[in-house]
Formats: C-alpha cells, sequence, structure tokens
C-alpha cells in the first residue's frame, strides 16, 4: 500500500519496528516529514502524518529512538529536531540550533567572484 505522493526529492528514510508493526518516515528537500505505520502496526489504518519540519529547508536526515517514541530530524536550516511520535499530530519536542548544520552549496554557488582578479 502507497503511503504517500510527494512531488519534492526524498532525501532520507527511516524505518523502526514499534508495536508489533513498524514505522517508517521519510524527510523531502521541501522541509516535509511523512510519517506512518508500516506492517501491521497498532495505527496502522491511520491516516499517514506530514509535519513541516523545517519550514521549507530541506530534511537531511532523520532518526527514530530504538524503542520507535521519537523521531530526529536536521534540517537544512541547522536545526536539529525531536518529534513524539506517540501522539498523532507528532508534537515538537525541542530543537537545537547546530553550528555548520546548514544548507549543503552547490557546485554553482559563486561565492567568490574576486577568483579571476588576474589582470596584467
Amino acid at each position: 500500500r502507497m503511503l504517500w505522493r510527494t512531488t519534492a526529492t526524498v532525501r532520507t528514510v527511516a524505518f523502526t519496528p514499534h508495536d508489533g508493526g513498524a514505522y517508517v518516515a521519510a524527510g523531502t528537500s521541501d522541509g516535509l516529514v511523512r510519517f506512518g505505520a508500516i506492517l501491521g502496526a497498532n495505527n496502522a489504518t491511520a491516516a499517514p502524518t506530514k509535519i513541516d519540519a523545517h519550514r521549507g529547508a530541506a530534511v537531511l536526515d532523520i532518526a527514530f529512538h530504538p524503542r520507535g517514541a521519537l523521531l530526529a530530524t536536521l534540517g537544512a536550516d541547522g536545526y536539529v529536531r525531536c518529534w513524539n511520535t506517540e501522539e498523532k499530530q507528532l508534537p515538537l519536542l525541542w530543537e537545537v540550533r547546530v553550528p555548520g548544520a546548514t544548507r549543503p552549496s552547490s557546485s554553482n554557488d559563486d561565492d567568490d567572484d574576486d577568483d579571476d582578479d588576474d589582470d596584467d
């Protein structure tokens, strides 16, 4: 069964056993995290949840706590956020800014326009 559709690029996926089934979460380039129960989990009939985890900044990585009750996300906005998977809307529990965890620059970025100043 399909949990969700997206036109954004899926950048990271995490999977964890939980309550006799399993949870899956996917982070996308548009800052959204999609979360759902699969494989016979107690709430497998519930609709998958979608949260704007990083307010439009790409989700770079996600990970479940070993017991499945928490989901951590790292976004290109430089924040790590922790979500409660035990509640339907995945409420935010805490967030912390991580120095250096920012949007990766593309190879087309021209930060140094001075590189070609070798006019003799």
